[in-house]
């Protein structure tokens, strides 16, 4: 008789686990991610219009003029003091990919998400001959809580 008690108990158990696991058919979040998708655009969003401003220094904060900046179909370079203004730059709602190039100094790219404002950006490059260990030095790698 025990053995009968013990298997409805564990039936019982096993049936009740079941129908308390329910299926949420509604994302949590209604801006996340489609979990399909289909097409590109679906992560990277529609074509959209955005203008960029920013300050390009080297490592030890000195502006850097004649630094090539290339924003979706735009491309400027910095003024004498380092700063650089783009407008009307293609990019799409959720992904913008630039680019920063000065012959002597590495080669750099971000890509973030645009604002509707006007999207301010300061960015260090770093000499072809400058060593980094990325997570000790002084540089700017565009982490969350950069303090340069």
């Amino acid at each position: 008789m025990k053995s009968v008690t013990s298997i409805w108990r564990v039936i019982s158990i096993c049936f009740l686990l079941v129908i308390s696991c329910e299926k949420n058919s509604k994302p949590p979040n209604e801006n996340k991610l489609k979990e399909n998708p289909e097409f590109l655009t679906d992560y990277l969003g529609e074509k959209i219009k955005r203008d960029f401003t920013g300050t390009l220094t080297d490592s030890d904060k000195n502006p850097l003029e004649n630094v090539t900046i290339t924003i979706g179909n735009k491309t400027s370079t910095t003024a004498i003091d380092g700063d650089f203004y783009l407008r009307n730059a293609d990019v799409n709602t959720n992904f913008a990919y630039i680019e920063f190039k000065k012959e002597g100094y590495k080669d750099y790219a971000i890509s973030m998400k645009p604002v509707d404002s006007i999207n301010e950006l300061t960015i260090v490059l770093l000499e072809e001959s400058e060593l980094c260990l990325f997570w000790f030095c002084k540089h700017n790698h565009n982490l969350p809580n950069s303090k340069n």
